[in-house]
């Protein structure tokens, strides 16, 4: 609204106040306007939020499925270090080092049979651990040569054994000093020549009998107690 000039002073100050007042009553609208604006812009970007934390959990929630045969990991060099594989066996997992050497195997087999195996630099597997297809489980130590120095065994019959091999012995099936119990027998030490002919067996029957057995180099018990047994046969059959 416009204001003319006038002469008359009062006439003047009312038309002046008119329009103060409708200059107001426009402020007021445009502030409710804003308001309103403020209040659906608001509105929007809540909804927003809500649905992108809701998209968030529901990835969380719902992860995608990722199928391949084989994933590799590789250093900035490009040289593979790692690989998750597939075989005609089973699944495999393996870590190697910068020129290419196994430094720890998993497998699983189709056979049921599961094994882990940690090798050292050169290659050799040193520690394995493992569960044949029947439920049997060892963990075995090997020297750097490959031969078995100690390994801790357990049968599904609850038979258990820890058996130590020297590095002298010419049967690399054979233990030095055995350790173990038999559900069926009861619980005994052996000793071993390198031959694999009993030295000495201490043992404990299912009734609670000890006995001792010592041998000569040829097989032959120069000291025996009541009760002894045999972890293995010997080559006299006592």
């Amino acid at each position: 609204m416009s204001i003319t000039p006038s002469d008359d002073p009062g006439e003047q100050i009312e038309r002046l106040e008119r329009s103060v007042q409708e200059l107001t009553n426009r402020l007021d609208r445009a502030e409710r306007r804003a308001r309103t604006r403020l209040y659906f812009l608001g509105g929007l970007a809540l909804v927003g939020l809500l649905s992108y934390l809701t998209g968030e959990a529901h990835k969380v929630a719902n992860p995608r499925v990722v199928k391949a045969e084989l994933f590799q990991l590789q250093d900035v060099e490009g040289v593979v270090r790692g690989e998750l594989r597939m075989w005609k066996q089973g699944p495999m997992f393996a870590l190697y080092d910068r020129v290419g050497k196994n430094l720890l195997h998993i497998q699983a087999s189709s056979d049921g049979s599961t094994g882990m195996w940690i090798s050292d630099p050169s290659g050799k597997v040193r520690l394995g651990i493992g569960r044949d297809d029947e439920g049997d489980v060892a963990l075995t130590v090997r020297d750097p040569r490959g031969r078995e120095r100690i390994t801790v065994c357990d049968d599904k019959n609850d038979n258990a054994a820890l058996k130590v091999y020297d590095d002298e012995s010419t049967r690399s099936e054979t233990p030095s000093v055995v350790v173990g119990y038999a559900k069926n027998w009861g619980a005994g030490l052996a000793v071993f020549d390198a031959n694999g002919r009993d030295r000495i067996v201490v043992s404990k029957d299912r009734n609670g009998d000890a006995g001792l057995k010592v041998y000569d180099g040829n097989g032959n018990a120069s000291v025996k107690l009541p009760g002894s047994g045999s972890l293995a046969p010997n080559p006299k059959g006592e």
